[in-house]
């Protein structure tokens, strides 16, 4: 049997490997094996030390010195004799001990222990201060459910159950904090049921607004729409809504507004340089992209600066309508733009280039040239409003049923539990 794994080089009394693994567990590389080296001329030595994982001392001193990279052998195969049966039997059985010797130590031990493991050392802590019978309690000995001191069951607090419970009075104290499904009166109203998060924590504070007292907080989630409120024995904030990538859109100069349905009008998306122009969120549907509230409508080029939009119930009837096309760069607008909508509710938009005159008073005014089509590096925006029958209404009214659905379910199963308690 021999060991030949990796090479060596040698100078001296010392061979060093590379790639190898003197000291490794059970190999039977030990004081007495016989190295045999493939230098120019052949050399062999016997190892008078194994000194570490890639060190050998040896005798007699190498001569001439060996390059590295040479190929080697160590010859494990004089087991074979009596002595040298005797001595792997030696080595097997002194690296037994010094495992044994190790874990008993790791077991035995309050504090760290370092054991060699197939030459490398290894620091582990022992089991002695990993394992404090009298600082550890039972869980058997506890109960379940919200209580002080329980251990928690799946639905406590709402979470991990398969239906959130209802909280019809979300500022209700007895409550608690706790996951739930929340109802319109609770939630703000038509449109915004969902699940929310209701936090019943007192914080150190004084006076009576909820900036600056606390009690309670609460979050509601419904589609995409977040709002949060605080109060404080009684006294609420109100809900305030969270903008988000969802309800809010950047302009073609990267500014943010609050969105609702919107369509981005460029000349042609063959032709348009801006890479967010479909961005997550926004498709194309003709001569632009729309976001997924404005799902239907259609964008189509009518001429130079002329564009139509159809699918939608007009331009948004409060709030911001349209929006020029703007210098990414930040150099301000590119164009004036102006609408014209239709009693079927198609939109007709223009372009035009900004003009500068001198009026008869000596001003100078901002006034329409001729119609321009839209820069292929900016877009329009236009907020729209959609009829009931959009694709995203659809979808908007089904969720609502199936919350409200839902909601029944848990109050019905609620009642019947009751029924069954009494």
């Amino acid at each position: 049997m021999i060991y030949t794994t990796g090479t060596i080089a040698g100078s001296s009394k010392n061979l060093t490997g590379a790639g190898t693994d003197f000291t490794a567990a059970g190999s039977l590389i030990r004081n007495g094996c016989t190295v045999i080296v493939w230098s120019n001329p052949p050399q062999a030595f016997q190892i008078t030390d194994v000194t570490s994982a890639t060190q050998l001392a040896v005798s007699p001193a190498v001569n001439p010195a060996i390059p590295a990279g040479t190929r080697y052998a160590i010859l494990l195969s004089d087991s074979k004799s009596l002595d040298g049966f005797a001595l792997d039997l030696a080595e097997t059985f002194g690296i037994y001990q010094r495992y044994m010797g190790g874990f008993a130590d790791v077991v035995q031990s309050s504090g760290t222990v370092t054991i060699t493991i197939n030459g490398k050392a290894v620091t582990v802590p022992g089991l002695q201060s990993v394992v404090q019978k009298d600082a550890l309690g039972s869980a058997a000995t506890k109960n379940t459910g919200e209580g002080d001191n329980n251990v928690l069951a799946p639905g406590s607090f709402g979470v991990g159950s398969k239906t959130l419970p209802v909280i019809s009075d979300m500022w209700d104290k007895g409550a608690g904090t706790r996951f739930c499904n929340v109802s319109p009166s609770t939630s703000g109203g038509p449109g915004m049921y969902g699940s929310g998060i209701r936090l019943s924590d007192r914080n150190v504070g004084s006076g009576a607004t909820p900036n600056a007292q606390q009690s309670f907080a609460a979050l509601v989630i419904s589609g995409r729409i977040i709002q949060f409120m605080a109060m404080a024995d009684g006294d609420d904030s109100g809900w305030m809504r969270i903008y988000h990538t969802g309800n809010t859109t950047r302009a073609s100069d990267g500014t943010l507004k609050a969105a609702s349905p919107i369509a981005r009008i460029v000349k042609s998306r063959e032709e348009s340089t801006r890479p967010d122009i479909d961005e997550q969120g926004y498709s194309w549907c003709g001569n632009g992209t729309c976001n997924d509230e404005a799902e239907g409508i259609s964008i189509t080029r009518l001429g130079v600066g002329e564009y139509k939009i159809v699918g939608s119930a007009g331009l948004a009837k409060s709030g911001w309508r349209l929006s020029p096309p703007r210098d990414p760069n930040g150099s301000g607008d590119l164009g004036i733009v102006e609408a014209e909508e239709t009693e079927a509710g198609g939109i007709t938009i223009r372009l035009y280039k900004r003009r500068y005159m001198l009026t008869d008073d000596g001003d100078i005014e901002l006034v329409k040239g001729a119609l321009i089509d839209v820069p292929a590096d900016s877009w329009i925006d236009a907020r729209l409003d959609m009829p009931e029958n959009s694709v995203y209404n659809q979808k908007r009214l089904a969720a609502e049923a199936a919350m409200a659905e839902a909601e029944d379910l848990a109050k019905k199963a609620a009642e019947n539990v009751d029924q069954f308690n009494n």
